[in-house]
């Protein structure tokens, strides 16, 4: 037990300065038809010093989104409903953009993909049409030099989402998303 413990810490001491040194940009657009179908578009932007952590066997539960293509296939394959349309990954300097397209067969795979504990995110019936609801818990312990850091590595990537025609809905920059002590709550009319 003693062993297990000092392994789990050397693990946890190995990754977290890469995870604390690292940020994601997530950009999301829905589209939704009459019947619940639809599609939606996410890029994300992570470091590759990141993506390179998530790539090694083992590590791919410590990164909140698929890293990689066959991370995304392995997802829209657990999910009934969901397909995935075009993958494509582009290096951008210290990043690399990856451009994920899928299609969904109903708003159950789409909460599904976004969140599947159910935790986080939900989407309910509201005055005839459905709202997405992301629900981020804040960090009411976060020490000040912490939160300096997180700033200073977040720096320049942000969380964006739109629904309907495109037009950007909610925009937050990660830094302020990810420092906040405060729960924040996204709310969207799909």
């Amino acid at each position: 037990m003693k062993r297990l413990t000092l392994s789990l810490y050397c693990i946890i001491a190995a990754i977290l300065p890469v995870l604390l040194g690292s940020c994601i940009g997530v950009d999301a657009e829905i589209s939704l038809s009459g019947n619940g179908s639809g599609s939606m578009v996410v890029r994300y932007r992570i470091s590759r010093e990141l993506e390179s952590l998530g790539e090694l066997d083992g590590n791919a539960r410590w990164l909140p989104i698929p890293v990689g293509k066959a991370d995304v296939e392995r997802t829209v394959r657990r999910i009934p409903g969901l397909a995935l349309d075009s993958y494509n990954a582009k290096t951008d300097g210290d990043d690399t953009v990856h451009t994920v397209k899928l299609k969904f067969a109903s708003l159950e795979a789409l909460a599904q993909f976004l969140d599947g504990t159910g935790r986080y995110a939900s989407i309910t019936g509201k005055d005839g049409g459905s709202v997405l609801t992301i629900d981020f818990p804040g960090n009411p312990e976060l020490n000040p030099d912490l939160t300096d850091l997180v700033r200073e590595s977040c720096e320049g990537y942000d969380f964006r989402i739109a629904a309907g025609n495109g037009r950007r809905n909610y925009e937050i920059s990660m830094a302020d998303l990810l420092t906040s002590k405060d729960p924040v709550r996204i709310e969207i009319e799909l």
